[in-house]
């Protein structure tokens, strides 16, 4: 080895030994300025604050300062989090400021086994503010804000209606209902059903001229209408109208042609059978379905009649149900429907109609706009146009094309991307890149429930032992929502503290929809399993007195089975399933509780037409004993303004027999308890044994004052 090479490696060697003692000796003098060293130390002041014991005091003073780790059982991941936010669960420290501040709301997820990252992202080895919120370039995860937090929820509960994130479920609701599953594909909604309307037999539907002005732009006829706004011109539209007409149905019949119907024996059918549960009409109603101001410039009266007659018929996709109308009510609805609205002439189209060029132009455009992913439409298959979302939300700000914008006009970060591409669709377009994307006509705050959606949808792999594991029973009750969502079902009634809206229109609730909870009851509580299923099958009246009808849905076989479940599974009264198969007390029993029919005056109301009360027959198959019984002895209680008396009020704490009904107090010793027991017996077994031959005791005779005094007493109870 030569003299010079031996100096060098002797150099080299006495640096790095220089070196070395640094990186060792070092520690001790950098050691007190760690940034999370000093939330420590803050908290143990906030700590001992808190702590009168000197000796606790002196334990939380003694604590040694340390990096504080949770090992998540999930691939790469070990979060410090805590070594800064060290009273996340000490409700102590609620209002503290961060980052000793307590996690707000209940805590479902144990930190100890899912970490912090695993919902909120970060960068979890991190233990400075910047590191660990992810604030770093090209950083994959950082952390999310708190308008965005919600997004995790997907990663672990993608197919389950969420009560503590109603932004990501109000998210996915739109997604479907909106149909952007027509367009994109995205995990989950693969197989979901288009949310348009059929249009292989459009041409014996609408007036041509309308189809032009509907496609061009929807927003001018139906302010609030689902079908967003495409930029066509009049050109354009007239090529799209021309090929659905092209393509439409030649081989539909109409059975039912219309000549004449009542207007005003139509609107009054319009405003009490059920219609503005889905449908808007003026100011009232509901925007779930199509807006029928105006109708009268759209549709052609054979086909609406026979539309009312059998929605089916006409599109066996369709969510509308049958009402069962005679030919008269559906001409009458018909006369109503097409008077709302004046015909409006395309002098344009109506010249080019069916013409080669414009049918050839209108194919291009319906493939290149994606008509079909929301509608039928002969010759053309469902394809969606769109990029997949299956990864959208684990795109970084470099990955999206912001335009022409500048920072100063949208912030670089995915969740500004998301909700101006969401406000309007050609915000980012450049002269060379112009977006497909229609425009919806949807609020600020759906907006940004559709945006923390579809920042859920990242692509990530969930461990097995992370994800929600759904049991039967919450199988049953998420495809229960959403056959009720479908369904448009609260459009009607009040289901889980939502909907019924319908009930403004009618004059008292006893005319309207009846309802499906009684305060902490449900109807499952009330109808059998058996029932139900029959009833959703083929629904039929069962009280006489109501012009608003359950319509036929004409239900799927799982449909039925899953809303059944949905509403037995909130029922209080967990019996697994009542056949309505039971044991028939003997004859003298069942006749005390025809004797409490009579003298109770029940068949006044119950009688077999149901004309101001259920009647019997059909009581003894609907109801379940345990709420029967309960409604019987605390009907007003239950449901408050109801027109069915209390038999048995409470006086002085203990119930007795109304004074109303004297010849009761002589039967089975005036005990309420048997009484009530005894009218139930009857009532289920009415089918078997209806007549049974009876004597009352004589009626006791009332002076016109005593009976008054008596009923003033229960009034005052």
């Amino acid at each position: 080895m030569s003299k010079e090479t031996y100096k060098l490696y002797k150099t080299y060697g006495i640096v790095s030994i220089i070196f070395i003692l640094i990186l060792v000796a070092a520690p001790p003098f950098t050691d007190h300025s760690h940034e999370w060293k000093k939330y420590q130390k803050k908290f143990k002041e906030f700590e001992m604050s808190l702590v009168k014991n000197e000796n606790l005091k002196k334990e939380i003073s003694n604590r040694p300062y340390e990096v504080k780790q949770i090992l998540v059982d999930y691939p790469e991941r070990v979060d410090r989090c805590t070594t800064c936010h060290m009273g996340i669960d000490n409700p102590d420290f609620k209002d503290v400021p961060q980052p000793f501040k307590t996690h707000p709301g209940k805590i479902n997820h144990p930190f100890e086994k899912f970490g912090c990252t695993v919902c909120h992202q970060g960068q979890g080895l991190g233990t400075t503010v910047e590191d660990a919120h992810g604030q770093v370039e090209f950083w994959e995860e950082p952390m999310l804000s708190k308008k965005e937090i919600q997004s995790s929820c997907n990663h672990c509960h993608d197919l389950i209606y969420l009560e503590s994130g109603p932004l990501i479920s109000r998210g996915k609701e739109l997604f479907v209902s909106l149909g952007c599953h027509g367009c994109h594909k995205a995990k989950g909604y693969e197989n979901f059903y288009r949310v348009g309307p059929s249009l292989r037999r459009i041409g014996s539907k609408v007036d041509p001229s309308w189809l032009v002005r509907w496609i061009k732009n929807p927003e001018k006829y139906q302010p609030k209408t689902k079908m967003p706004y495409f930029r066509l011109s009049e050109e354009e539209a007239v090529s799209i109208a021309s090929y659905l007409i092209s393509q439409s149905d030649p081989n539909y019949e109409e059975p039912v042609q219309y000549d004449k119907g009542d207007i005003s024996k139509g609107e009054k059918l319009f405003r009490t059978i059920g219609c503005l549960g889905c449908h808007k009409m003026g100011d009232d109603g509901n925007n779930f379905a199509p807006n029928l101001n105006n109708v009268g410039n759209k549709v052609k009266p054979d086909w609406l009649v026979n539309w009312f007659l059998d929605p089916k018929g006409y599109n066996p996709r369709t969510i509308m149900p049958k009402f069962r109308l005679s030919i008269e009510e559906a001409k009458d609805l018909t006369a109503f429907i097409i008077n709302v609205g004046t015909k409006q002439k395309v002098p344009k189209f109506e010249k080019e109609i069916l013409s080669q060029k414009r049918i050839k132009q209108g194919e291009h455009l319906i493939r290149k706009r994606g008509c079909s992913g929301c509608h039928e439409i002969g010759g053309i298959e469902s394809s969606r146009i769109g990029p997949e979302l299956i990864k959208v939300g684990a795109k970084l700000p470099f990955q999206l094309d912001f335009g022409n914008t500048s920072r100063d006009d949208i912030e670089r970060s995915w969740i500004a991307w998301i909700q101006n591409k969401l406000k309007d669709p050609t915000i980012f377009d450049t002269e060379i890149s112009k977006s497909n994307m229609p425009a919806f006509n949807i609020s600020e705050e759906d907006i940004n429930a559709l945006a923390i959606f579809l920042r859920g949808m990242d692509g990530k792999v969930i461990p097995s032992n992370f994800i929600k594991q759904l049991s039967i029973r919450e199988v049953e009750n998420e495809q229960g929502r959403r056959v009720i969502a479908k369904y448009n079902c609260r459009g009607c009634h009040k289901i889980a503290g939502k909907g019924g809206d319908i009930l403004a229109f009618y004059k008292g609730k006893f005319n309207a929809p009846p309802p499906l909870e009684m305060g902490e009851l449900h109807v499952g509580d009330r109808l059998k399993d058996s029932w139900m299923i029959s009833f959703l099958r083929n629904p039929k009246p069962v009280r006489g007195w109501l012009k608003v009808k359950m319509p036929t849905f004409m239900l799927e076989q799982d449909e039925i089975y899953y809303i059944t479940r949905y509403f037995v599974n909130f029922a209080q009264d967990q019996i697994p399933y009542e056949r309505g198969i039971r044991d028939i007390p003997p004859d003298s029993f069942l006749i005390e509780g025809r004797k409490l029919v009579l003298a109770f005056e029940c068949a006044e109301c119950h009688d077999e037409k149901g004309s101001r009360g259920p009647k019997f027959s059909l009581m003894s198959k609907r109801l379940r004993k345990n709420w029967a019984k309960n409604w019987l002895k605390n009907t007003r209680t239950l449901y408050p303004g109801t027109k069915m008396p209390d038999h048995w009020p409470v006086r002085n704490g203990k119930r007795v027999i109304s004074a109303k009904y004297p010849l009761a107090k002589k039967i089975m010793d005036g005990d309420v308890d048997k009484q009530i027991n005894a009218i139930w017996e009857y009532i289920a077994n009415y089918n078997e044994k209806p007549f049974l031959d009876v004597e009352l005791p004589e009626e006791e005779e009332f002076e016109e004052e005593e009976l008054e005094e008596l009923e003033a007493e229960e009034a005052d109870v």
